[in-house]
């Protein structure tokens, strides 16, 4: 008896207690949910659901950036972006209690940039008619593109692929967008892409970085074009098809140079595939000539006390841009410079070589009297000539004569006596 009193009382307190409770305690909470979850994109169609727990006779209205915006019968509405990009919460209301729910958590919707697509051109810079061209369209994320490219707003369905090979006569302004199955379907379209072409063929001009060459010597050749992107083409005395040899960069350089390698040269570019040639440059005559050898001064040859000597060296051919080097000749010594039937080594006068072609040695000390030689260089690495034969400087300075003198002065000695 006492036990069901007490259980009786329970459900009283129960009873007066929830009848004092607020309207809000008991209302179901509404919950936003997205499709598709994730990354959102500019082009993306966005469904919105409001689900909310028990009942089913709801009326839905959804609230946008914290304004009141629209009621709907269907737990779903669907807004396309950018435009309707914001936060979100919704509610339920319904004519029986409970008469409404509480608002749903706000939900943002946020987008993201789409992948960029860019469009790269092959040969850069100036075009020429006729001329082949290859263009990419590069977008940054993902792999699986269908690429689709526009002249100006016109879909050029003849030219599908990443990349695409065109003649340069169809000028106009190119432009790529990407289409995938997946999310993100689409990429931003690339900016405009000009192709503007020049109706004359492009020249070339081909010199050489010596005037004079000789035997041993190197000569570069350099073939300039005004415009990148090209391989240089080289010939030797006459225009064929077959040339010498091609480079990738505009200079060609004969190492060691022999007589035969003297005669007429020309240079052409060419890029593209098929390749497109520019015009043949004039021809440049490269005459190739005995190493010179150095012919050396000395002024004056004979020295008196005070005098300061001027060495002169010249090269025996007419040329230039050569740098002068002096050396004082001593006896031969193995692992030092020397001339080449190895009579003399050589000791230099001075550590670098000079541009004047003249050297002025001012003695100091004895009399520096001994042969002398001289040699020029020139170009990097250094083509040097040949050593100047020797000459020599002689003192004017007359020295006393040596004699011997001998202590004891007789003509017999014996060892065990100091002489």
């Amino acid at each position: 008896m006492e036990n069901t009193l007490l259980c009786v009382l329970l459900l009283l307190s129960i009873l007066i207690y929830c009848g004092h409770c607020d309207e809000d305690d008991v209302q179901p909470r509404a919950t936003l949910r997205i499709s598709p979850q994730g990354l959102l994109y500019s082009v993306d169609t966005v469904t919105l659901q409001c689900d909310i727990p028990d009942y089913t006779d709801w009326t839905y209205y959804w609230y946008i950036n914290n304004q009141p915006g629209y009621s709907t019968h269907g737990k779903t509405i669907t807004i396309s972006l950018p435009d309707q990009a914001g936060q979100y919460q919704c509610l339920g209301t319904r004519t029986d209690r409970p008469q409404k729910s509480q608002l749903s958590k706000a939900l943002s919707i946020q987008l993201t940039a789409l992948p960029t697509a860019s469009v790269s051109i092959s040969p850069q810079g100036l075009l020429y008619s006729g001329e082949t061209v290859s263009m990419q369209c590069d977008i940054s994320m993902y792999t699986d593109w269908t690429y689709s490219w526009y002249i100006g707003n016109n879909l050029d369905s003849s030219t599908p692929g990443k990349t695409i090979t065109t003649l340069s006569n169809r000028a106009g302004q190119y432009r790529c967008v990407g289409v995938r199955t997946s999310r993100p379907q689409w990429s931003q379209f690339s900016v405009f892409l000009p192709i503007r072409v020049t109706d004359y063929q492009p020249s070339t001009t081909l010199t050489s970085d010596k005037e004079d060459v000789f035997t041993g010597d190197r000569v570069t050749l350099s073939c300039t074009v005004e415009s990148p992107g090209w391989k240089f083409y080289w010939y030797r005395h006459r225009l064929d098809f077959t040339p010498v040899t091609t480079t990738s960069g505009y200079s060609y350089t004969l190492s060691w140079v022999s007589v035969s390698d003297g005669g007429q040269y020309w240079c052409r570019a060419g890029r593209g595939d098929p390749v497109y040639y520019t015009q043949y440059s004039d021809p440049v005559q490269i005459h190739v000539t005995g190493k010179p050898k150095a012919v050396l001064r000395i002024s004056p040859q004979w020295l008196n006390p005070g005098d300061s000597v001027a060495l002169n060296c010249k090269v025996d051919k007419t040329s230039t841009g050569w740098r002068f080097s002096w050396y004082r000749t001593v006896p031969y010594r193995a692992g030092i410079p020397s001339l080449s039937d190895k009579s003399y080594s050589l000791q230099p006068l001075s550590d670098n070589g000079t541009s004047e072609d003249s050297y002025t040695l001012i003695p100091a000390g004895p009399t520096p009297t001994g042969g002398y030689v001289c040699r020029g260089g020139r170009g990097d690495p250094v083509y040097y000539t040949h050593y100047s034969e020797p000459q020599f400087l002689w003192s004017g300075d007359l020295q006393p004569s040596v004699f011997l003198r001998i202590s004891p002065n007789t003509t017999q000695h014996f060892t065990s006596m100091s002489l």
